[in-house]
């Protein structure tokens, strides 16, 4: 079932590498279906480093099995790892993460502004928490402020769940302490600038954008100080064929924790089924990024397609930190921290029953090669 594959570039990224993508094959036919499937065997939370669940080591197999089949892309990766500037620096920094799951104020009802800011309100009681823990950067899951729904993009707009998200700007701006109205249609943006300066911890989220008549996917990133540095609309969709999907192909990276890290630390940002493919991920190894955050939404329904299987191997196959968040259901689970493939903290644990923890990790500067 796993196979080495040419890379897969969206529409419109036609740069191309003389490399080979380690990703599964998906049959044509799952094309825009996302199975629903419980599998809450396994139900608890674990910080060792060698423990794994028995659908993580199918799926680590999987993948190193085609990685080994592959080593010279791991020692390009690794040369390019060795070549940035963080290669010598010795240290850590710590990073947060939590399975929170989306919940509404009004049940089975359509009141987006509202689900927007109840769970707004939770973050900023996890970001204070994961703050007071000595974490510098705290990610959020994908959907987890808005909620996964298959409901027509109109139902999205008209429902109150998206929101107009200006540009990054150079000269970074904190939208909290914003007073030229630009912010005004992305309240969420604005609470979390405030969350992230309050508390003084870098946070990243997931929102659902509204740009013209189009919604995408979108990531958005905060630095210590509330500075708002970086969106990312997700480029690989996975049965969200209510969401559009980018034309242009940008990499998305943010420099944090400066006020603890001298120069920071420079972050690549990616969105959940991003992890299986080439663009933007290997674009952005290619530019010396060592450090992934990753909100995603991934269900455990298939053995072979666990998150964790695939971040773990990706950071192994690519000596790189990665950070995922995944959104907490019955059927959705496993998040955690990886250091060039070795596990720092992880968490699986399906549930409805709004009991995620914050969870830490401590992450080297320099990921070892």
């Amino acid at each position: 079932f796993a196979r080495l594959l040419l890379p897969h570039r969206p529409l419109g990224c036609t740069t191309q590498y003389p490399t080979l993508s380690v990703r599964l094959y998906r049959p044509a036919s799952w094309a825009n279906t996302e199975p629903r499937r419980s599998s809450s065997y396994w139900d608890d939370e674990h910080t060792n480093a060698h423990a794994f669940s028995i659908m993580q080591v199918i799926s680590l197999a999987l993948l190193l099995g085609c990685a080994q089949a592959s080593t010279w892309s791991h020692q390009a990766a690794s040369s390019i790892a060795n070549g940035t500037a963080n290669s010598h620096v010795e240290g850590t920094y710590t990073a947060a993460y939590i399975e929170h799951e989306a919940t509404s104020p009004c049940g089975n009802g359509v009141c987006g502004k509202q689900t927007l800011a109840a769970n707004a309100a939770a973050y900023i009681g996890y970001a204070e928490e994961a703050a007071s823990e000595g974490a510098g950067i705290i990610v959020f899951p994908e959907y987890g402020l808005t909620g996964f729904s298959s409901y027509p993009k109109s139902s999205w707009i008209s429902g109150g769940y998206t929101e107009t998200i200006p540009d990054p700007v150079e000269e970074s701006v904190v939208p909290c302490d914003d007073t030229t109205g630009d912010f005004d249609d992305a309240p969420s943006v604005v609470t979390l600038s405030c969350a992230a300066r309050d508390t003084g911890i870098a946070i990243v989220a997931n929102l659902v954008e509204l740009a013209d008549s189009n919604i995408y996917n979108c990531d958005v990133a905060f630095d210590e100080k509330g500075f708002f540095l970086a969106k990312y609309r997700k480029m690989n969709l996975w049965g969200e064929s209510n969401m559009d999907a980018p034309t242009e192909c940008t990499l998305s990276t943010f420099t944090a924790l400066t006020s603890t890290v001298e120069g920071g630390v420079t972050f690549g940002l990616i969105t959940c089924a991003d992890l299986i493919y080439e663009f933007p991920t290997v674009d952005l190894i290619s530019s010396g990024v060592v450090h992934f955050v990753v909100p995603v939404a991934w269900d455990d329904s298939m053995a072979q397609m666990q998150v964790m299987g695939w971040a773990q191997g990706f950071s192994l196959a690519h000596g790189v930190n990665v950070v995922v968040s995944n959104h907490r259901t019955a059927t959705e689970s496993g998040s955690g921290a990886w250091s060039s493939g070795s596990t720092q903290s992880y968490v699986f644990a399906p549930s409805n029953r709004g009991d995620a923890k914050v969870m830490l990790a401590e992450l080297p500067l320099a990921p070892a090669a």
